[in-house]
Formats: C-alpha cells, structure tokens, sequence
C-alpha cells in the first residue's frame, strides 16, 4: 500500500458547468516528491486543498498511512490530518516575531519544548539567531525559511507545497528550492507541490502529475514524462518541442521529413505524431550502438546572437512537401512562447500547417547564413505520439 492515495477525486463548485478537478488518481510513496503542473486553472490548487482539507469533494477518497482522510463515510479535519503547508505568501504573522511564528501551533507543549522546536528548526533552515527578528527585517528567501520552520515544527507526516517559489526571484529562487527540496528529503517527509515553472518541476519532483481542465493527463518521473510525453500538450508543456504529423507502418515513421526507420518500435500502423526534442538534433552524427542516424538536410535561413546561445533558422531540403522551421542553439532552454502558449493551444498543429522545428546544439560559432547544413537524430529519440 503506497503511503497516500487519492483515487476518483471530484470536485465542481456551484454555479460551475465542468468539474474543477474530474477523477483524480495518485499514489505516493512515503518520503517522495509528487509535483503538480499544468496551466492556471487546471485544478492543481483545487486538488491540493481537498488534501489538505480545505475543500471537501464531491465524489473519491483520500487515504493516508492507511488511514481515510476523505471517503463516502468519513471526513477527517484538516488539523487531524498531520499535514505542514507552505504557502506562496509565507503566510507569516507580521506582528509576532519569528520565534512565535514558529511556535504559534505548538501551543500544547511546553514553553520550554517550544523553545527547543524553534531552535531545532531555524537550525534545520539555516537561521540560527533569527527568532526575535520580525518577518519585516527578513529578506523574501528568509521569510520562506521561517515559513518552512514553522511546518516542520509539527513534525508533519505530509507537507503541501502551493507555489512556494513565485514570489522569489530567479537567483534567489534556485538557492531555496534546493535548499528546501534537499532537507525534505533529508528529513524524510513527503511532498506534495504545486509549481508554474517547468524547471522547478523536473528538479524536484520525483513523480510529475499534469493537469489540464481538471482531469489528470499523465504522472510519470521527470525523465519518462520528459522524453516519452504520453500526448502533444504534455511534450508541449516541459519545454519545446518538435512534433511532425507521421504514419507508423512496416518498421517505420512516414512522415513530411521522409521515411525514418523504427526497427524497435514492432506496435500496428497507426496515425499519430512523431515528438523531438531540441537537444536530440545535433550537426555531428554519433551512433549510438544499431540503433539507425537520421539525417535531416537544412537549409541555413539566418542566424542570431542571443547571448547563451546561437538562434538559427533553417528549412528542410525542398524535396519535402512540408516547411519546417528549425533552431540550433547552445544548451540553454529556450522560452516556450516561441512555439506557441501550450495553456492556449492544447492540440497538436493541423495536417499541412507550418511545422517549427528548434535544436539545441554546442556551438561557438554559428554557420554560415545561405548553406546547406545537416542535422542527425537518432532513432533512439523518436517519440511516438497518437
């Protein structure tokens, strides 16, 4: 049994013509990390607060250690669930200082058990000697650390995570996700996180739940929701993403950019879309073991300085029936926008539309503008999609 189920989660507000969340199915493992993404609206915050017991739903139960927080029968208050919060406002009392903060839930112990708690846990996050300090004399990262004192000093069982970063800028922000994701997990406590940036998703997640009009498309490890989307919008959602419309069939993907073997891929014929990522096209050909190198010829548009990274466009050989528009670049992601917003575009491109193609490629000096380039792929990174 994992150590938190949710199985059939429904929740739909009044007035509402579709379910804020719709069947909610996930599992996780004591001292692991499940992240929530998906676009705003998608139920990730709906879905976190009937965990936490901030809402009630409609339908679906919600276990703990065994133990029903939510079910047809039973409904457990939020305060006897056992669970820390960590809000993306920190949620800190302005008027006390930063040891009763931390002490202001623990109001059954002693004054002398709430003392030893707020030292342990500034010790744990790092500010030691902070606990007469009122939040306004804190930096924005320090305040979320007190925040994240004052969670722990319930000894939590679960910690619900909503945003905790979007109100950290980016240096700041990379310094406290490690910081906090690496002591959870120290400590042992399961997570459950709601995150906007993709980034953030893939590094502290052990499992990625994403989320689209409330229903749950796909829970999967960073690495397989990453490299093997199970739809166009989840290859979308963590960053670019090549997608070519292609007909599986015989050992092989047919397909605008030509006939592209698939000797590991033995499933029927089938119409679907082929998924590439940036960093899987490269300008120099490395085989990895029989598996077949496929190569793309370019034609080189322009190219453009963009400060960690090369921009180049390219269009495939014109024996192709279909234009593609191609990026090479250094190794650094590029904005997701250049692609189109995938909260505002959900389906993949239509049959004949223009295909744009980016590649990610380690280069200190870009091609020559107007020459013919080639660009590899290894059949190992070809994404099947239907």
């Amino acid at each position: 049994m994992s150590f938190f189920e949710a199985q059939g989660v429904t929740r739909r507000y009044a007035g509402a013509s579709e379910d804020a969340i719709h069947a909610i199915d996930i599992s996780l493992d004591a001292g692991d990390s499940l992240v929530l993404v998906g676009e705003s609206g998608s139920g990730k915050t709906t879905f976190l607060r009937c965990i936490a017991g901030f809402e009630i739903p409609d339908r679906g139960t919600i276990r703990c250690q065994g133990k029903a927080w939510v079910s047809p029968t039973e409904w457990l208050p939020p305060e006897k669930r056992g669970i820390g919060m960590l809000f993306q406002d920190y949620a800190l009392f302005p008027h006390l200082r930063v040891g009763a903060n931390i002490a202001f839930g623990l109001r059954h112990l002693t004054r002398a058990e709430q003392e030893q708690t707020v030292t342990r846990t500034l010790a744990q996050v790092r500010l030691t000697g902070y606990a007469e300090r009122y939040p306004h004399q804190l930096s924005g990262g320090q305040q979320q650390r007190v925040a994240l004192a004052r969670a722990l000093a319930a000894h939590p069982r679960l910690l619900l995570l909503d945003e905790p970063f979007s109100n950290l800028d980016e240096m700041v922000k990379a310094e406290i996700r490690e910081e906090i994701y690496g002591l959870l997990r120290t400590l042992g406590i399961a997570t459950i996180s709601v995150v906007h940036d993709s980034r953030d998703a893939l590094r502290c997640g052990d499992q990625i739940a994403l989320l689209h009009r409330g229903r749950l498309l796909q829970v999967a490890s960073p690495q397989d929701l990453y490299l093997r989307p199970a739809s166009c919008y989840a290859a979308r959602f963590l960053g670019p993403a090549n997608l070519v419309p292609a007909e599986r069939k015989a050992g092989a993907y047919h397909c605008a950019l030509g006939v592209l073997p698939a000797p590991h891929d033995p499933r029927p014929p089938a119409q679907g879309w082929l998924c590439i990522r940036p960093e899987h096209l490269s300008m120099g050909g490395a085989q990895i073991s029989d598996i077949p190198l496929i190569a793309i010829s370019c034609a080189i548009r322009a190219c453009h300085f963009l400060g960690p990274y090369w921009e180049i466009h390219l269009t495939p050989h014109p024996a192709h029936p279909q234009t593609a528009l191609l990026y090479a670049s250094s190794p650094a992601p590029i904005r997701p926008a250049l692609f189109g917003d995938p909260s505002k575009d959900a389906a993949p491109p239509t049959q004949g539309a223009e295909t744009s193609w980016i590649a990610h490629l380690s280069t200190h000096a870009p091609p020559t503008p107007h020459t013919t380039a080639t660009f590899y792929v290894s059949a190992h990174h070809l994404c099947w999609i239907e």
